[in-house]
């Protein structure tokens, strides 16, 4: 049935074509029936011709069936110019028709080749992840610390390992979340560093803001309305060529704690470059 419905569904595409051409006869003939005199004149002679060989035994349907139909092929034949150049167009039409379903086949077997040769290694990419994120703060009791200080692990699970390329840390204490890693900010590192399947890369980062007042807003009671944000993004590598992303981003309250995610798909998002979101 499957097969059935895709020929049917290929067949309707070119229905309009031939629609077209049957249409465009038809209103020639029709104009030639009414306008041309070659045409009359042909059907009196054909009358004539009917009349002399006793054809009144037959229907008028029939007749004048037998007349269109000698006049029509006449009218082709003697524009046969105009006619060859109508089912020249539609060639050209259906050619082209042909030449965008190849194209469309072929985008659609290039695609399944990349996806024929991605589910050979995607099972081997590298991916990473983090773990035990914590906010340590000035406010965080027996854990406390001046400055602030966040504190995550860096792992690495599949069968490759992962080539650190670019590095992007930023901690803050504000309201708002602040922005995502953008491109052009200074907070980038090229680190160069390599972790296999079953090692982590621990990482430490304190605020960018280090000034005193910095300082007595991290403790003081009047900025209770604020929390500690951490957004990262990472650049690495995998030993087939590809090159990933990873970006996330964590907040906690003003005593610390346990990193909580938030800011959505924004900021929290695995993709291979070149390759859709993963």
């Amino acid at each position: 049935m499957l097969k059935i419905y895709e020929m049917a569904r290929k067949t309707l595409k070119y229905t309009p074509f031939f629609v077209g051409f049957i249409v465009l006869v038809g209103a020639f003939d029709l104009t030639e029936n009414v306008v041309a005199p070659q045409f009359g004149q042909c059907i009196s002679k054909i009358s004539t011709a009917q009349t002399e060989n006793g054809s009144n035994k037959h229907g008028f349907i029939v007749k004048f069936a037998v007349r269109q139909t000698i006049c029509s092929v006449a009218l082709v034949d003697r524009h046969n110019g105009f006619f060859a150049l109508i089912v020249a167009f539609v060639i050209a039409c259906f050619t082209y028709t042909l030449r965008q379903t190849s194209i469309d086949q072929g985008r659609q077997t290039k695609r399944s080749l990349r996806i024929a040769e991605d589910s050979l290694t995607i099972a081997k990419w590298p991916y990473l992840y983090i773990k035990s994120p914590v906010f340590i703060t000035p406010l965080g009791g027996s854990s406390a610390s001046d400055p602030p200080v966040f504190e995550y692990w860096m792992v690495v699970f599949g069968e490759s390992p992962a080539f650190i390329r670019r590095l992007y840390q930023k901690l803050v204490f504000s309201i708002d979340v602040p922005a995502p890693a953008d491109e052009r900010e200074p907070n980038w590192e090229t680190p160069d560093w390599f972790i296999k399947q079953g090692d982590g890369w621990e990482r430490q980062i304190t605020p960018i803001d280090m000034s005193d007042g910095a300082r007595t807003a991290w403790r003081s009671s009047q900025s209770a309305n604020k929390k500690y944000y951490f957004v990262g993004c990472v650049i690495y590598d995998d030993v087939f060529g590809n090159q990933h992303e990873l970006g996330f981003c964590y907040w906690a309250p003003r005593a610390g704690g346990p990193g909580i995610k938030c800011g959505g798909a924004k900021y929290n998002y695995s993709r291979r470059y070149g390759g859709e979101k993963i």
